[in-house]
């Protein structure tokens, strides 16, 4: 089953995951940007095989980005380092301004 969701379909939870651990009740919900599929899907495998419940959303575009970090609720964001036309030191200045709180 792909624990991957494509760009439009936001998550309906609002609540945040304060007590996550593998083998924990508790799901991960983690937003990736990437230009790779094939490198989001070894990372959230990694972390379903160390025991995490995962949710992980995965984007592209900057566009995307920022349409998610408004509208979602993300334990945590993981990016590659270098992404078409922005980098992830961008990607870190917008999260610093639209959501502080995720890591």
């Amino acid at each position: 089953m792909n624990r991957l969701k494509a760009f439009g379909e936001l998550p309906a939870s609002t609540s945040a995951n304060t007590h996550l651990r593998p083998g924990g009740s508790s799901r991960l919900n983690i937003l990736v940007v990437s230009n790779n599929l094939g490198s989001v899907e070894h990372a959230v495998g990694e972390l379903t095989r160390s025991g995490y419940n995962v949710n992980a959303e995965y984007v592209q575009a900057r566009y995307e980005f920022e349409v998610r970090l408004r509208g979602g609720n993300y334990d945590v964001i993981v990016t590659a380092a270098s992404l078409r036309g922005w980098s992830a030191f961008d990607l870190l200045a917008t999260r610093g301004e639209v959501r502080p709180d995720i890591p």
